[in-house]
């Protein structure tokens, strides 16, 4: 049987490469953030559903959101990434996020505020809280954008600490 030319070049199309994403979860909506895109090297969010819907049913093929300068060249683009959840992120920061920070476009505070807000979570259970520099580089990864605040602070944009919440039944 002869393939046509047009079915043999599909067949030699490379798979897309993956993209590591993270869950956030906002008030309306379920976020995935890719920390690191393959293309292009910068952060960019992908819808994830309702929050009562399952988010894992939308980790799949993706056009990257890439942009001028940055942009990867039109093969690169037409291909893609698929998104695979990092699952390397259970650790105790992981937990802390989860209990007692709220995430959201107009959610904000300075570096100090936040460690200060983990260290005493951390302390009351029993843990010896991470540094605070592991704790940046892990928003880092998490795909949190820090931006310059007054006399050399940084701000985390999208996410505050606040109270306690109670885990989800």
């Amino acid at each position: 049987m002869m393939m046509k030319e047009a079915d043999m070049a599909d067949t030699h199309r490379p798979e897309p490469p993956p993209a590591f994403v993270t869950l956030r979860r906002c008030r309306d909506v379920n976020l995935w953030v890719v920390a690191h895109c393959p293309l292009c090297g910068q952060k960019h969010v992908h819808g994830g559903g309702s929050l009562d819907g399952d988010p894992r049913e939308l980790l799949r093929h993706r056009v990257p959101h890439c942009c001028w300068p940055h942009r990867p060249s039109d093969r690169d683009i037409a291909s893609g990434y698929t998104l695979v959840e990092d699952t390397e992120q259970t650790d105790a920061f992981s937990a802390f996020l989860a209990a007692r920070c709220v995430q959201g476009p107009t959610y904000r505070c300075t570096s100090a505020a936040l460690y200060a807000a983990y260290a005493g979570w951390a302390k009351g259970k029993g843990e010896k809280p991470e540094s605070k520099r592991a704790i940046d580089l892990q928003l880092d990864r998490r795909g949190f954008i820090p931006t310059p605040g007054a006399g050399g602070t940084r701000i985390w944009r999208w996410l505050q600490p606040g109270p306690a919440r109670r885990a989800a039944s």
